[in-house]
């Protein structure tokens, strides 16, 4: 019991108290076993604090639509979480050169899944750092990154594990035709910018939270 929690307020705000309470006496429940939280539409840097430190098994962390988290709150968090295989940050505020630190404390994580809605502005800053520091990488899904051809062959540099990889949305990619024989070649699941997101929740989410700029 309470290995797996999965707790979402897309739609109450005012709420966001009684789902946080909520959230920690479940985490209290699992007595130090939870293995995979995942929280949609709320959530406090205290409650970052509060889950990473009753949750050092956590294996699988999933944050969509945590507005109210900051980059700061949530590094301390991941570095106490030495056993987490799998990150998602789906719609969270941070972007570029604040979502770096993030990565950087993750080198041992193989699922990282960063997801947000386009914006047209280049830039390969969270590219390098997952080239960098992520060497253990198996799946990686970067929805709407605003990455360039540069970063995408940084990533297939660094990253020599790579399995899946899914680039939906990605639209600055424009020279990513260059790398098919490459992708097609270690990739054993890929995703092209151009690809249907029918079977993925981020077009539900992008119309539940159209009020925020993430």
């Amino acid at each position: 019991m309470w290995r797996t929690i999965h707790v979402d307020n897309l739609d109450k705000p005012w709420l966001d108290d009684k789902y946080e309470k909520m959230t920690c006496n479940a985490v209290d429940r699992s007595v130090g076993g939870l293995i995979d939280l995942d929280i949609e539409g709320f959530g406090s840097d205290k409650l970052r604090s509060y889950v990473a430190s009753r949750s050092s098994q956590l294996k699988r962390l999933r944050l969509a639509i945590c507005t109210n988290i900051s980059v700061k709150a949530l590094k301390g968090a991941l570095k106490k979480l030495s056993c987490l295989e799998e990150l998602e940050l789906t719609i969270c505020k941070f972007r570029g050169k604040n979502t770096v630190p993030l990565i950087n404390s993750c080198p041992s994580v193989t699922t990282f899944k960063l997801n947000r809605i386009y914006q047209k502005s280049k830039c390969d800053k969270e590219a390098l750092a997952i080239a960098r520091s992520m060497p253990e990488l198996r799946h990686l899904q970067l929805i709407g990154n605003n990455m360039t051809y540069d970063g995408l062959t940084a990533i297939l540099d660094g990253c020599r594990h790579l399995q899946s990889l899914d680039l939906r949305w990605c639209y600055n990619l424009d020279n990513a035709q260059k790398l098919d024989k490459r992708l097609s070649a270690n990739i054993k699941d890929l995703r092209r910018p151009f690809d249907s997101n029918e079977e993925f929740r981020l077009q539900t989410l992008v119309n539940a939270t159209k009020s925020y700029a993430c």
